[in-house]
């Protein structure tokens, strides 16, 4: 029970793996530690039977019951089931997913018996949810405001339904910032430069990549360019590193390695701790649980060869390099600091190949991989939620649009009226009229991307303009302000000129979204089962005090405590303590009355049996 009147606001980088929580008081940043003692958490929720788990107890679960417990959700959010990247997922994940009615990717699982749909929001708050929980307890007071973390790659559908996935997790979102920005918050301010430093975020996760080029001028932040990709990180050097096993284990010894889901999730495990392995050595072994003739099965990997199976991913990890200096209208020579982030960053190729390209010198080794995302948006929470302290309220972050945003014309035409890379928040207007004589609504449909022809970019939604004065095509003049907020989401207005009278338009989203009826069922359904989940356990901590209290009277059973002559009511002591324990194993005390009625009933059979009553004080009392 959390107990502080102290607020706080906190940061969060939401990873593809793993999370990280962190806080900035007392004048500085504190990487908060979870429950099991560590500062990230790996980004993964089970269901089993009655419960939920999420993190290391998750994990645990992933090759006992892999069907039901769930990772890689970063992949999923905000994108539709057709996608292409998400089918290609879906065949190499041992849980199910599905499509509903919207074209987007739910989750199926068994949950308290019960086949059980969850979206990715959903999922994601109850990674959310947890962390929540681990500030609160860290912090002794209750915890509501975050700034959450996405990829700069982030399309508005997804940065939407990450903000969706705080709210169900009971925060208020103070704003949604790209990872490599709040690394460069946390590389600015502890390197309080005196002139402009051009610094290059590399920032490589689990599952998504990003380069940003940011301009640092003491605590102001100001981002220059951004490219990336959302969909290659870590998990991608894994799969190539799984392949390359099955294939060798099926040369060298002819087993067919079996593709159930939970051979999959022991050797993803294993396949994953070799690449950790080669970050250090040069060489790694990987050995199954199979055996042949007595002897395990194992694989050898070399750093070489791993570079060698995953040569095209490098290179596409290298290619938007180019791209964003470009689009910074800056030469390698420019950069001054190299600044790493995420844990697959820490592969050697990438150093080497970034020591080739600028120098050794400009790779700063002071800033945790791990951690800087966290960092920086804690710094960014305190400073919106109005930390008082002066080199807080100093940090000036000026970011720009990942991608160019636009409307629909004739011929599907892609009409861009906010380019990428502009600072944000921005509102661009521009005018735009009927088509046809008297016509009195408008639909333009919004999207993003770089393509002239709009099938070939994100479609985001669609707005109507009604009451349009009647007359001849071509007449009208509408003027349309699309606006992108200090999150990157997108907001829409029009004005008519002959009416003078402007219309704030509600965006009709692409319905692969949820709308806010499903939102709200959304919070009422992940409410109702963490509620059922923390129930739960609030009954296996009672059991298990009821179990420890009914096996010290068992232990205790020979002392000279009992009253004499009474072998009787003793031998019913034990049967009752001995009914109950198996009603334990058998997992059929369901609910607190019956613990209480147990725990009573056992009580007045032993106060029976008891010399003194203050002998009661050798037992545990609950």
């Amino acid at each position: 029970m959390v107990k502080n009147q102290q607020k706080y606001a906190i940061g969060i980088d939401l990873g593809t793996t793993y999370s990280c929580v962190a806080v900035y008081r007392n004048d500085h940043v504190e990487i908060i530690q979870n429950s099991h003692g560590n500062k990230t958490t790996p980004s993964i929720v089970s269901f089993t039977k009655k419960e939920i788990f999420v993190g290391e107890s998750a994990k645990d679960q992933m090759s006992i019951n892999s069907e039901n417990t769930l990772f890689d959700i970063k992949r999923l959010i905000g994108r539709k089931y057709s996608d292409k990247l998400v089918r290609e997922d879906i065949k190499v994940w041992p849980f199910s997913v599905v499509k509903n009615n919207y074209d987007r990717p739910d989750m199926q699982v068994t949950f308290r018996k019960e086949v059980t749909i969850f979206t990715p929001e959903q999922i994601s708050s109850f990674i959310l949810y947890n962390l929540k929980k681990d500030a609160e307890k860290y912090l002794d007071c209750a915890v509501s405001d975050v700034v959450i973390t996405v990829p700069a790659y982030f399309s508005d559908s997804q940065r939407e339904s990450t903000k969706i996935a705080g709210e169900i997790a009971g925060f208020n979102v103070l704003r949604i910032i790209n990872e490599p920005t709040a690394a460069a918050i946390a590389y600015g301010f502890d390197n309080d430069n005196k002139t402009d430093s051009n610094i290059l975020v590399f920032d490589f996760g689990g599952g998504t990549f990003d380069i940003s080029i940011i301009n640092v001028k003491q605590k102001e932040i100001k981002v220059l360019a951004t490219d990336g990709d959302t969909h290659l990180g870590g998990s991608d050097f894994d799969a190539e590193i799984i392949k390359y096993v099955v294939d060798e284990v099926k040369r060298k010894y002819r087993v067919n390695l079996s593709t159930n889901s939970r051979d999959y999730a022991k050797l993803k495990f294993k396949c994953e701790f070799a690449k950790r392995t080669l970050s250090n050595a040069t060489e790694a072994v990987i050995t199954l649980d199979q055996e042949i003739d007595g002897q395990a099965i194992s694989v050898k990997l070399s750093r070489s060869k791993f570079e060698s199976l995953c040569k095209k991913l490098f290179d596409r990890l290298f290619a938007p390099l180019q791209k964003a200096l470009d689009n910074a209208e800056l030469d390698k020579e420019d950069i001054e600091d190299i600044v790493l982030v995420g844990g697959s960053s820490r592969i050697p190729y990438i150093k080497e190949k970034l020591t080739q390209i600028f120098s050794s010198s400009k790779i700063k080794q002071n800033i945790n991989p791990d951690e800087a995302v966290a960092y920086g948006a804690a710094l960014q929470a305190a400073k919106i939620s109005g930390y008082d302290c002066d080199s807080i309220q100093k940090l000036s972050i000026s970011d720009i649009t990942p991608l160019s945003l636009g409307i629909e014309t004739i011929g599907e035409k892609m009409c861009v009226l906010i380019k990428k890379g502009t600072r944000i928040p921005v509102s661009i207007s521009d005018i735009f009229t009927t088509t046809f004589d008297d016509q009195t609504t408008l639909n333009n449909k919004i999207f993003e991307g770089e393509d002239e022809s709009t099938k070939n970019n994100n479609y985001l939604g669609s707005f109507n303009l009604t009451n349009i004065p009647p007359m001849r095509k071509g007449k009208p003049k509408i003027t349309t302000t699309i606006t992108v907020d200090e999150n990157g989401i997108l907001g829409v207005s029009s004005k008519i000129e002959a009416s003078g009278r402007i219309q704030a338009i509600q965006i009709i989203r692409d319905e692969a979204r949820l709308n806010q009826r499903a939102i709200e069922n959304c919070v009422k359904n992940t409410r109702e089962v963490v509620q059922g989940s923390e129930d739960y356990k609030a009954l296996k901590e009672k059991i298990s005090h009821l179990e420890v209290y009914l096996n010290q009277i068992l232990s205790e059973l020979d002392e000279n405590i009992w009253h004499n002559n009474i072998d009787k009511e003793l031998v019913g002591l034990k049967r009752e303590c001995d009914e109950i324990l198996e009603e334990i194993s058998n997992e059929e005390i369901d609910s607190l009355e019956d613990i209480n009625f147990k725990k009573d009933m056992v009580e007045s059979k032993l106060m029976r049996c008891l010399k003194n009553t203050e002998d009661l004080s050798r037992f545990q009392n609950f």
